[in-house]
C-alpha cells in the first residue's frame, strides 16, 4: 500500500527533499569545497532514491499506480 497523503502526495521522497534542501542552504557561503560537497550528497541521494524506485517496483504491484500519480522528488511538473 503507497502513502498518498500530506507530503508523500506531493512528491515520493519528502525527507530526501529536505536532506538537499537543508545542506545547499546550511551555510550562507558558497565557496568551492561547499559546492563540491553538496554535488556529492545530491548526486548520492538521486542515485540512492533511484535504486530504491526499482526496489519498490518489484516489491510492491501497485507502485507504478503511485508512481505515475504522484511526481518523483518535486512538485508536478518541476521533476
Amino acid at each position: 500500500m503507497c502513502i498518498r497523503d500530506r507530503a508523500y502526495g506531493w512528491c515520493r521522497h519528502p525527507m530526501q527533499i529536505a536532506v538537499i534542501i537543508l545542506i545547499v542552504f546550511a551555510s550562507p557561503y558558497f565557496t568551492v569545497d561547499r559546492i563540491i560537497f553538496i554535488a556529492v550528497h545530491v548526486i548520492g541521494i538521486v542515485v540512492g532514491v533511484a535504486l530504491e524506485e526499482k526496489r519498490n517496483v518489484s516489491h510492491f504491484k501497485n507502485f507504478v499506480d503511485y508512481q505515475k500519480q504522484v511526481p518523483y522528488m518535486f512538485v508536478k511538473g518541476v521533476f
